[in-house]
């Protein structure tokens, strides 16, 4: 679901920057459930080993591929170009952050060729998995970076900077986190993980575990 931004929406456009944020909570989420489910991939030492852990982990890449990369990132360039016009912002910190996003959109589409080699059973090297480390320590480096140097200079921005910044672009509906159960189903897999680490349902399995002790 695509929704043009209107120069009279000021809410759309204010809570712009609330939604970096949580797509960086998203992010993160995604990143560490696709790392956890590599080295329990890695650490059972079989290729043939739960096929719906390597499917979990192909929803996590092509997530990224689908939404952070396709329409997180444009809106931070466009966030970035603002700044520097404006003079707002380290302007060395954002030159480093437009690099890395290029970089990490060249590097997501070989991870994904890694676990299509998952897939058809062919053997991981260990530049493979050196270049899968790398790639997780990047994503998680970058989301630390923009967090800590340039959404204090966001979070200080007007909703009319919010128009100027997004009004050449669409919004688009997070797939995985705001979509529709259509929507959704492509990453079954990836949402019932989530669900799994949500607080609610690490309470659940507390308490389980506390019951069959009691029993």
């Amino acid at each position: 679901m695509m929704e043009c931004v209107s120069q009279d929406g000021k809410v759309k456009t204010r809570t712009l920057f609330k939604q970096l944020q949580t797509d960086h909570i998203n992010l993160r989420l995604v990143i560490d459930i696709l790392c956890d489910t590599f080295y329990s991939w890695r650490s059972e030492n079989d290729p043939e080993h739960s096929p719906g852990t390597i499917s979990l982990m192909c929803q996590a890449v092509d997530y990224i591929q689908a939404y952070p990369e396709h329409y997180h990132h444009p809106l931070e360039e466009a966030a970035f170009n603002f700044c520097e016009a404006n003079n707002l912002g380290p302007h060395h910190i954002i030159q480093q952050l437009r690099q890395q996003h290029k970089l990490l959109e060249q590097e997501t589409p070989r991870i994904r060729t890694i676990l299509d080699w998952i897939t058809r059973q062919i053997p991981l090297t260990e530049s493979d998995e050196t270049l899968f480390n790398r790639y997780i320590a990047m994503q998680k480096h970058h989301i630390d970076i923009e967090n800590r140097y340039i959404f204090p200079t966001l979070a200080r921005l007007e909703a009319g900077d919010w128009w100027n910044i997004a009004s050449c672009m669409a919004l688009q509906q997070d797939p995985l986190f705001s979509a529709g159960p259509e929507s959704q189903r492509q990453f079954d897999l990836l949402l019932n993980s989530i669900r799994q680490r949500s607080p609610i349902a690490k309470a659940n399995k507390r308490r389980s575990l506390i019951e069959n002790i009691t029993v």
